[in-house]
């Protein structure tokens, strides 16, 4: 289908995923009563904006408007215009977006009478029914009572489940790293657990789980409860994903911190990925277009397929080389003479053309980012994250690197990411150089940006006062984290090591996701248990019991020698595209073969991880002010 990725190559058949997903979404339409009883049509679906881009991962709009549906429209706090009688909500179960629904129904939801003469029942003038993804929330629910348009109301909820961006990609689509590890709200646990479950429907009970962090543990407890509820449904297909291997976003802090450099991962921090689509300038592609122009950034471009996962500094010599090729392609139409070449050519002529749109399109992105990663501060940038990493402290470079963001007034989410990472690292920074870093960026961005994300950073353990020696060094030797030689490969040629996602860092929680897909050795075991968070590992189908020791061979019984085993990662609370590629590095390279499926509550990077944070500070204080006025 148009704009949704292809999946046609991989592991696990993902389009039984969608299917399903579709198929639940599409039913959940057929179920919307009527007004006053009568014939179902004429409906307005009005959606969640954060819903619209999940949603189209699994139907289209002809679809959807096949249900009945008239008009669709983004549910926002302005009154809502629409002739339809019926009209549907879907909504995340957050207070904001009640509010906007709590409008809307005061707007629409009085009553008429039946005839002229005022005679007969009242009925509603329009019929409402809204559905809470993915999971109906108390909170919300009792501020429609509160609000008095409970009544009005069918409250349903839809439980959208894992959605497959790519082949070998899973998202829940929902942010919520501040949600697990500031105001530990862990509904996305449950929503998790039901994901999981839904998986296991359609490729069996997965027999080994891992689970490492205290959130980790939780989706393992809850998916343990949604399979005993499920004992009297039919028995699941055998087998297909060998093991599951879950791991918290808040045992490697440091990742999302540093720079990514991939090429996938540099155009998500510079101009957003969102469910597999960039918004762009028009200029940039050379449109006269008043609006942004989104473009697919998925597989089902052959051309981004091939660049998404290599180091940028490959990016500009191999579309050198692919731009000669298609000029030698185009060429072959002076060499076309007869009847039958020309033919020949004709038939090579579209995909040629559909090439050439699409080496324009990441000619003029790499140009883009060629001008931010040639720049000074870029440079000085990575020097001082890679003097960070290798030395675990906070060198003169590193602060007067961060002296002179304030100073230039660097965006605040990228500057408190750098800052970041050096107190990662250093399991703290020393209080005196808090204070003075506190200080000067308080004097530089305003008392009402940092007043309480400074507090928050603490609170999950980003920015805090060292207080005893830290383990990173350990860590970093233990798990070769920093590679200082990485050898230099041809143009094309697989890279030695997964390090060179970060130029030379290995991501920690890839490293640890290998160590806990090989059984964790023994001789590990110490460094592995320095990282945060409790470690458990679960055998057997019904996950019953929880040890310390290493898994049966229940993962080896789900491959045959023909077809490596299936190791399913979880990432709670985001991960980055940088942590994907280099498990497609690991699936690639890794001996025995394994692949590797990755799923997430959602894609991030750093600075949407600050701004998460910074976000809770200001809505505070904009709440404290309303309530003072």
């Amino acid at each position: 289908m148009a704009g949704m990725p292809k999946l046609e190559h991989a592991a696990l058949d993902l389009r039984a995923l969608r299917s399903l997903v579709r198929t639940e979404l599409l039913d959940a339409l057929d179920s919307i009563p009527s007004p006053e009883g009568g014939a179902r049509g004429g409906a307005a679906l009005v959606l969640d904006p954060s819903l619209s881009g999940p949603l189209s991962l699994v139907a289209e709009v002809r679809e959807i408007k096949e249900r009945g549906v008239d008009k669709i429209y983004h549910l926002a706090p302005a009154p809502l215009e629409t002739e339809c009688k019926s009209i549907v909500y879907f909504v995340r179960p957050e207070l904001r977006q009640v509010e906007h629904v709590v409008a809307h129904l005061k707007q629409l939801g009085g009553l008429k009478q039946r005839d002229a003469a005022g005679k007969g029942r009242a009925v509603p003038r329009h019929s409402f029914t809204l559905f809470f993804v993915p999971r109906r929330s108390l909170v919300c629910e009792k501020v429609l009572e509160d609000e008095g348009v409970y009544p009005l109301l069918e409250i349903r909820e839809f439980a959208i489940g894992f959605l497959a961006l790519e082949d070998d990609v899973l998202s829940l689509e929902q942010p919520c790293f501040a949600d697990c590890f500031l105001r530990q709200d862990h509904s996305v646990l449950h929503t998790a657990a039901a994901a999981i479950a839904k998986l296991e429907m359609l490729f069996g009970t997965i027999p080994s789980i891992k689970a490492k962090g205290s959130c980790a543990q939780q989706v393992v407890h809850l998916l343990q409860q949604v399979r005993a509820a499920a004992v009297e449904q039919p028995a699941p297909p055998q087998a297909q994903i060998g093991q599951l291997l879950i791991i918290d976003r808040d045992v490697d802090l440091c990742t999302p911190l540093c720079t990514e450099l991939t090429y996938e991962g540099l155009i998500h921090q510079l101009f957003g990925i969102a469910h597999g689509y960039v918004d762009l300038q028009p200029e940039l592609l050379g449109s006269s277009s008043s609006s942004p122009i989104k473009r697919e950034m998925n597989n089902n471009d052959p051309l981004f397929a091939r660049l998404r996962n290599l180091n940028f500094g490959d990016i500009g010599p191999l579309l050198n080389r692919l731009a000669r090729g298609m000029r030698d392609g185009y060429e072959e139409r002076h060499h076309a003479h007869t009847v039958g070449q020309i033919k020949d050519f004709m038939k090579k002529l579209p995909k040629l053309q559909q090439e050439h749109k699409s080496l324009s399109l990441h000619v003029a992105l790499a140009e883009q980012i060629t001008k931010v990663t040639r720049a000074e501060g870029f440079h000085r940038r990575l020097e001082c994250e890679r003097e960070a990493l290798a030395s675990g402290g906070y060198s003169a470079a590193c602060e007067a690197l961060v002296e002179d963001l304030a100073e230039e007034k660097e965006p605040l989410p990228s500057l408190l990411r750098l800052v970041c990472l050096f107190s990662v690292v250093g399991n703290g920074l020393r209080d005196k150089t808090l204070k003075a870093l506190q200080s000067e960026l308080l004097a530089a961005y305003g008392y009402a940006s940092l007043a309480i994300t400074f507090a928050n950073l603490n609170k999950v353990g980003l920015l805090k006062r060292n207080e005893s020696r830290g383990s990173w060094m350990a860590i970093k030797k233990a798990l070769n984290l920093v590679v200082d030689d990485v050898p230099d490969q041809d143009l094309g040629e697989e890279p030695p090591d997964l390090s060179y996602v970060y130029a030379g860092y290995a991501p920690l929680s890839v490293r640890a996701l290998h160590l806990m897909a090989q059984h964790a050795p023994t001789s590990r075991d110490d460094i592995f248990r320095q990282l945060p968070g409790p470690f458990h590992s679960y055998n057997g189908g019904d996950a019953a019991a929880a040890t310390h020791s290493s898994p049966s061979d229940a993962e080896a019984s789900t491959a045959s020698p023909a077809t490596p085993p299936i190791t399913m990662v979880f990432f709670v609370g985001g991960c980055t595209f940088a942590e994907i590629a280099a498990l497609r590095w690991l699936r690639r390279n890794d001996s025995p073969r394994r692949e590797y499926l990755v799923a997430t509550t959602h894609i991030c990077d750093g600075n949407g991880l600050m701004e998460s944070l910074i976000h809770q500070c200001e809505s505070q204080l904009k709440r404290l002010d309303k309530e003072a006025a």
